[in-house]
């Protein structure tokens, strides 16, 4: 089980990447797919 709560990141310089990122992935879920669509686990 994967569970992210409030995920936050700047890059230098200040921009923001991601803000207030939540995540829940179970067992066994996809959760992502790279730019070929692979699906990583």
């Amino acid at each position: 089980m994967l569970y992210i709560k409030h995920y936050s990141k700047t890059c230098p310089g200040g921009k923001k990447a991601v803000d207030d990122l939540s995540l829940h992935v179970r067992s066994g879920d996809k959760y992502w797919e790279d730019h070929n669509e692979r699906e990583i686990f």
